[in-house]
């Protein structure tokens, strides 16, 4: 369990990276094709508009905290943290607590589901 820990929280935290929120193709990758995200404003997008917006997102630095992962199958983790999101364009910082799931599919791990909720 702890080298598939390593490889899940790499790839959670990619997902958090400037680089990788911008780029299409590394999305693509690491989102399966299934991907549902509820969005702390309570909407729910798929793989579909997380290519098309967010590499249209601000630029933000990513402080997370509490990463907790959990085996739920051989081939499904789960995923828990808590991250303060500081946009750096209006200095405006959000907290939330955020859920992944995480399949592994023809030996490549992609995220299916992910949720965030703001906390005060």
């Amino acid at each position: 369990m702890k080298n598939i820990s390593n490889t899940i929280k790499k790839l959670e935290l990619e997902l958090l990276k400037p680089e990788i929120r911008k780029n299409k193709n590394s999305l693509d990758e690491l989102l399966a094709d299934d991907f549902k995200e509820f969005t702390s404003i309570g909407t729910v997008i798929d793989k579909k508009d997380v290519l098309k917006n967010l590499p249209k997102e601000s630029l933000v630095k990513w402080k997370v905290s509490n990463f907790k992962i959990k085996a739920i199958a051989q081939d499904i983790v789960l995923v828990t943290y808590k991250v303060q999101k500081i946009d750096l364009k209006n200095k405006k910082t959000i907290v939330s607590l955020r859920s992944s799931l995480w399949r592994n599919i023809s030996n490549n791990w992609q995220i299916v589901f992910h949720q965030g909720t703001i906390i005060k």
